[in-house]
């Protein structure tokens, strides 16, 4: 019994599950959004972006607000250079919206889909050289633009410099 408490202990989002499943069973739709709300605001986990969403989507049937939830850890973790989980949470968008959206509404998940890549980073090999090693990365087409605009801000400057 003591290793099933602290098997408890150890995982508190089953603790916030538990409270969210019950307000949806009393019909306390907005009561249960508030929790996910606080629990999201708390953990910033990917899982639990996903299962908010999940819930907007499924047991509120609120696109919009599933798209906002993945849209909230999608920025978060772009903050954060989480690529990966970036990744993760506009590929359930994707999926939320073949299940729910319309043609429209695929299209546009379908556009903001990350294109993997393989890149290479220097690292301090064993005996001291220079090494490298690969990773596995992904190109957001939204970064893209600002990395254009960036490109064109730091062109601008560097002419301003040189005039008299």
């Amino acid at each position: 019994m003591e290793g099933e408490a602290q098997e408890r202990l150890d995982m508190p989002e089953l603790v916030w599950k538990r409270y969210i499943d019950l307000e949806v069973s009393q019909n306390e739709t907005d009561n249960a959004r508030k929790v996910w709300q606080q629990l999201v605001s708390k953990s910033h986990h990917v899982r639990v972006y996903i299962a908010y969403s999940d819930f907007e989507a499924v047991t509120c049937q609120s696109m919009p607000k599933a798209r906002e939830a993945l849209e909230a850890g999608s920025r978060h973790f772009k903050v954060e250079s989480r690529n990966e989980e970036r990744a993760m949470l506009l590929e359930h968008l994707l999926k939320l919206e073949k299940e729910h959206g319309d043609d429209d509404s695929v299209k546009a998940a379908e556009k903001k889909q990350p294109e993997r890549v393989k890149k290479r980073k220097a690292i301090q090999g064993e005996d001291g050289q220079e090494a490298f090693e690969e990773y596995m990365d992904y190109n957001f087409p939204e970064d893209s633009s600002e990395t254009q605009n960036l490109k064109i801000l730091e062109m601008a400057r560097s002419v301003a410099d040189s005039l008299p």
